[in-house]
């Protein structure tokens, strides 16, 4: 036992040494996991901090493999800023074992909103659901790091309970495009209404990011969108309608879009006459057909590429 330790103090000692270089760095590491003993946690905990990267994610792997011995150390590693992101790195990569650590972190006030913040990321990366009542409190403090990452985590989850805590969230300016990204993860139609209701904010990230959403919930989302392509008086907005029924390829849209192929604003016209390519129903044929006329260049080409993917369509039958 005299020699193990001697010999990872040493090789503590050679990590430490700004002489050693970042090969040698990296075989050290290397050596220390293969010993396969815990007294060579803290060392490797020590290498989390690495100049090097690849020294410090060597360390990340090495740890991991430790499991829930390297538990405790990993979360003490989790509070500094110098090793923050590699510790969180190493807990996911432990999983389930983490969590009970993570929660606490999480629910632990006296911590910075940065740490409990990582701990919620960590959490939500690991994909346990057996609690998740920490990151639902966590989205109602304060602190907007903490928030955010309580409101991602419970996407990744698919938590069907935080339903109505993230719909409110959707009129939160700071934590809206974060509250619809989870949404679109959860999937579930009852946040068709508020990403909808959402759809006409200025920014446009976050209408993207609610377009994703809504693709991702798919045929709930149809009708609420065909209304939305129909009813918008904001350009941007029926834009994205025309773009999400594309890619949902739902054939209640085919007389929608055809419609916004009259549309004053050229890219509801292109986004309309790609979307019909992406359902490719023969009713649009002859109104794309028509839109090849149309004054802008770019909607003629949406319209070309999509009469093409309705010939190929009806060349093998469908």
């Amino acid at each position: 036992m005299l020699s193990i330790m001697s010999t990872i103090n040493e090789l503590k000692n050679k990590l430490q040494n700004k002489a050693t270089t970042y090969l040698e760095r990296m075989g050290i590491v290397d050596i220390l996991a293969k010993t396969g003993t815990d007294e060579v946690i803290p060392v490797l905990i020590m290498a989390l901090d690495d100049p090097d990267k690849d020294v410090q994610w060597r360390a990340v792997e090495s740890l991991a493999r430790f499991g829930e011995k390297a538990t405790a150390p990993l979360l003490e590693a989790l509070k500094s800023p110098k090793t923050k992101n590699q510790a969180q790195e190493a807990l996911v990569k432990i999983g389930t074992p983490a969590v009970a650590g993570l929660i606490d972190i999480i629910r632990d006030k006296n911590l910075s909103g940065i740490t409990r913040a990582a701990a919620a990321k960590a959490l939500g990366k690991i994909g346990d659901t057996a609690d998740t009542a920490a990151l639902m409190e966590a989205v109602k403090e304060r602190d907007l790091a903490l928030r955010r990452e309580a409101v991602v985590a419970l996407g990744r989850l698919k938590e069907k309970k935080a339903l109505t805590l993230l719909n409110r969230l959707m009129q939160n300016p700071e934590l809206k495009k974060f509250a619809a990204e989870a949404l679109g993860e959860i999937g579930d139609a009852e946040a068709v209404r508020p990403l909808i209701r959402a759809m006409n904010d200025k920014d446009e990230t976050i209408v993207r990011q609610i377009a994703i959403s809504l693709v991702k919930i798919g045929s709930a989302s149809v009708k609420p969108l065909i209304k939305t392509l129909e009813e918008s008086d904001i350009d941007v907005v029926r834009e994205y309608a025309a773009l999400c029924l594309g890619e949902i390829k739902d054939r209640q849209a085919v007389e929608a879009l055809i419609d916004a192929l009259e549309d004053p604003d050229p890219a509801v016209r292109g986004n309309a006459a790609w979307a019909l390519g992406e359902i490719a129903d023969h009713r649009a044929k002859r109104p794309l057909q028509r839109a090849l006329k149309d004054r802008e260049e770019s909607v003629q080409k949406f319209a070309e590429e999509s009469l093409k993917k309705l010939e190929n369509e009806e060349s093998f039958g469908f």
